[in-house]
């Protein structure tokens, strides 16, 4: 009878057991499975950020494409309306060719005069004026003479 109690026991032990160590393993492969959900979901979420990265990149090339494209057109567009305006005549061109030259040699010869007869306080805020505008009529003038390739 003791021997029936004690089979019973160790049966029910046994089985009680395996249960608790296939709820163990059951444990073990579920924290596995939430290691590997939780890796998957972090390379999810670095793709997510690369792919915006990328179309921010490609958005900022569109819009540096279409600024190139808009500036290209609105200088075609200028060509094309000084092209249909007609042919000037032969002293219109050459008088519109003399303005800046004389204009950048005017403002040399203005800043040599003031530069050589300065003696007042009051001609150094000229003369600093008009060395400004010297300045940039030579650098606009003389500055932006990039060369035209070759067709």
């Amino acid at each position: 009878m003791l021997d029936t109690i004690l089979t019973i026991a160790t049966g029910g032990a046994s089985g009680l057991l395996g249960s608790v160590i296939s709820k163990g393993f059951s444990i073990f492969d579920n924290m596995q499975q939430e290691k590997k959900n939780q890796k998957d979901h972090e390379r999810t979420m670095e793709m997510h950020r690369l792919d915006a990265e990328l179309r921010t990149e490609e958005r900022e090339n569109e819009l540096a494409i279409a600024e190139i494209s808009a500036a290209a057109d609105m200088r075609m567009a200028a060509y094309a309306h000084d092209a249909s305006a007609g042919k000037p005549s032969k002293w219109c061109t050459n008088l519109l060719r003399l303005v800046r030259p004389i204009l950048t040699f005017s403002l040399i010869g203005l800043t040599g005069a003031i530069y050589f007869n300065a003696t007042d306080v009051g001609k150094i805020e000229i003369e600093n004026a008009v060395v400004f505008m010297l300045g940039a009529s030579v650098a606009f003038w003389f500055g932006d003479r990039s060369m035209a390739p070759k067709k």
